[in-house]
């Protein structure tokens, strides 16, 4: 007798055949299984049959694939025992058609001893094993059946939680989408009235007869005001980020000529601060395929967040280095780092570390979230490392032919 070990859910076979053996008999006759024996030689068909039937079984024979299909049409079976050939059909050409119309039932194939190569493929059709017709033994075909229909049960019971997870992973996509909508509708219909507020307090606090301690107040609104539109605009990119609908306009761009601009424009904010801002940079590549609106908001956001955590009379330093591969951007900063426990979760939205702004800033923790989704976007990389002395670089990664 030839047997197989073969098992598309990669279960281990050999270590279950002791316990199989030793129970199936008791279980198989408890069970009463309905078994559709699919066989057209009626020798083989009537020795298969006295077999299960000597067990429990209730055994019903069909000697075509036509039979076969009209029988599981009509009834449920546990199990079909399946020869390969049949009048009318190769039975494992249309273990499909078997398998939609009996989702519930497991699959056992006789074939003869030259068979077992096309018996093996259709393991990966769906069946569960196979046996030898050559002198079939009763208890080896016991154990076939027990264990075929016990596999098939762990399979269905993988197939639905499978399936459960699936539809449960759709909800949250649904509820994902629609929380970002929410988000975006809200977001936009808040930045009219908060910009008119900011508006209104900058007109105010340019007035020159203001006392000192509404000066103090329209000082509060508008900083507080500008806070909120900074959250906004930012809650208005992650939104349209989160949803799918990060638009890149690509084009051919001087990457040095970009940075050189972007550090030039925070130059003014460094100095209000009494930070020196510099620029290294050193042969680098003159055109990259990118964004260029996108990319220098990453690179101001890096800035920002370099000066708002750098102390006064230090500097910030912005380098561009390049290999074969791409380019790299970087903002080194000499403020107290990144703690440790915040490394690996630093760049996901609404995380802030413990560090405090030197300048008593709020941070809504979006600005690193949005620079890592568009970084990622042009195909490229970002990441933060704290210095050897002190402070943290910032950089990201653009290749040379982002998409």
């Amino acid at each position: 007798m030839t047997r197989t070990t073969q098992s598309r859910a990669g279960i281990d076979v050999e270590s279950g055949r002791a316990e199989i053996a030793a129970t199936a008999s008791a279980d198989v006759a408890h069970d009463r299984l309905q078994v559709l024996v699919i066989e057209d030689s009626r020798i083989q068909a009537a020795k298969v049959r006295f077999i299960l039937q000597s067990e429990g079984m209730e055994a019903t024979l069909a000697e075509t694939f036509e039979q076969t299909l009209a029988l599981l049409r009509s009834r449920r079976f546990d199990l079909l025992l399946l020869d390969i050939y049949l009048p009318d059909a190769v039975a494992v050409e249309r273990l499909a058609e078997m398998q939609a119309l009996a989702p519930n039932s497991a699959i056992i194939l006789l074939t003869a001893a030259d068979d077992e190569m096309l018996a093996k493929e259709s393991l990966a059709l769906g069946a569960q094993d196979y046996l030898v017709k050559t002198d079939l033994d009763p208890r080896d075909l016991l154990r076939a059946i027990r264990y075929g229909i016990e596999r098939h049960r762990v399979l269905e019971r993988l197939d639905s939680a499978t399936r459960m997870l699936r539809e449960k992973n759709e909800a949250l996509e649904r509820l994902s989408a629609q929380k970002d909508q929410i988000v975006g509708m809200a977001a936009h219909d808040l930045r009219g009235p908060i910009g008119s507020i900011f508006g209104y307090a900058s007109l105010l606090a340019e007035e020159e007869d203001l006392p000192e301690k509404h000066l103090q107040l329209v000082t509060h609104i508008r900083e507080s005001s500008e806070f909120l539109l900074d959250l906004i605009d930012e809650l208005l990119d992650l939104s349209a980020i989160e949803s799918g609908r990060l638009t890149l306009n690509l084009a051919e761009t001087d990457a040095v000529d970009l940075v050189q601009r972007t550090v030039e424009v925070n130059r003014l904010f460094a100095g209000a601060r009494g930070i020196t801002l510099d620029l290294a940079t050193g042969p680098v590549p003159q055109r990259l395929r990118i964004d260029a609106m996108k990319i220098a908001q990453v690179l101001n956001s890096l800035i920002s967040n370099a000066l708002k955590f750098s102390p006064r009379r230090t500097t910030v330093i912005v380098s561009m280095t390049a290999s074969e591969e791409g380019v790299t951007v970087a903002v080194r900063d000499s403020g107290p780092g990144v703690p440790a426990d915040a490394m690996a979760r630093l760049f996901m939205p609404f995380q802030r570390t413990s560090a405090v702004a030197n300048g008593g800033e709020r941070c809504a923790g979006l600005g690193l979230a949005i620079a890592k989704r568009i970084v990622e976007g042009h195909g490229g990389r970002i990441w933060v490392e704290n210095n050897v002395d002190c402070g943290a670089t910032f950089a990201f990664f653009l290749p040379r032919a982002s998409h």
